[in-house]
């Protein structure tokens, strides 16, 4: 899930000295802290040899290792990727750069590993739109074989979580640590940039319902002025003896026909997009009737 704040530290930094330093902290009850080895686009290469074709840094991370519980596109809870395995996130998935099943070349200095991305997972923390880098997830044996390498040293860094009642206490502990961090946050903040995307399919909502009022308002009028062009022939059906009943009950079988059909193709054409909307939405977050986040 989403704690109250996160730390991330700066390149060559794997969290030693503020893991000490945290020892001393009076606004906090607890905290946890992801070992991380981030990665240049020259670190990450498609299986026909090309760069990652993204402008923001990879996190690489130990799955084991994570607080956060890992969930899969259908929901399903995840433990941990076999040695040789890849998950990735659906944002860096809509990049277009690789695609579930393909194998990717992850290099640290010497040390070159092959990985298939093998699940597309859902993460609350990195999977956020407003979020500025990637994470991407190994097994434990996986990590510890990159992180041996001797570059691997200027990669480090560490993803700190820490649970607070009082954020601006413990932004203040943090600044007098003088620790070098390359970004800070709050839930808050995450889940701000969440609720954005529930507001943008919220405000979509409100437009279909204002093309649908339209549509009625339109259709009266249709109706109406169909009826004036048609006077000559409800004419003739009178003289030749059918009631008013009887010709209302025409057109309204007719025009009952028509919004039948227009409703029954119009649900028809929004099931596609309606599944879209759902992917792109949930495509970070458990739906709330499977299992909780």
């Amino acid at each position: 899930g989403v704690t109250d704040y996160y730390v991330i530290t700066n390149f060559g930094d794997d969290g030693t000295a503020l893991d000490e330093a945290m020892q001393e902290f009076q606004s906090i009850s607890s905290y946890t802290c992801d070992p991380l080895l981030f990665l240049g686009k020259s670190d990450f290469k498609t299986e026909n040899g090309e760069d990652a074709d993204i402008l923001n840094m990879i996190a690489l991370c130990a799955a084991d290792r994570c607080a956060t519980t890992f969930f899969a596109q259908d929901d399903r809870a995840l433990i941990t990727p076999a040695n040789g395995e890849l998950w990735v996130s659906q944002k860096l998935i809509d990049t277009g750069f690789l695609a579930q099943g393909e194998t990717v070349t992850v290099t640290v200095g010497d040390t070159t590993l092959e990985l298939t991305v093998t699940e597309v997972i859902k993460d609350a923390l990195f999977g956020a739109d407003g979020m500025g880098m990637f994470r991407v997830l190994v097994s434990e044996e996986d990590f510890d074989a990159l992180d041996a390498d001797d570059a691997a040293a200027a990669l480090r860094a560490a993803l700190f979580g820490f649970a607070t009642d009082d954020t601006g206490a413990l932004i203040a502990e943090l600044s007098g640590t003088e620790q070098s961090m390359i970004s800070q946050f709050s839930g808050e903040t995450l889940n701000m940039l969440n609720y954005l995307n529930l507001s943008i399919a919220a405000l979509l909502a409100l437009f279909s319902a204002c093309l649908i009022v339209l549509f009625l308002v339109i259709l009266r009028y249709t109706i109406r002025f169909t009826l004036n062009q048609e006077f000559r022939d409800i004419g003739v059906m009178k003289a030749v003896g059918l009631t008013d009943r009887r010709i209302g009950n025409l057109y309204l079988v007719k025009y009952f026909t028509m919004a039948v059909l227009g409703a029954v193709l119009g649900f028809a054409l929004s099931i596609p997009f309606g599944d879209l909307l759902l992917k792109t939405l949930s495509a970070s977050m458990v739906i709330a009737n499977r299992d909780p986040f």
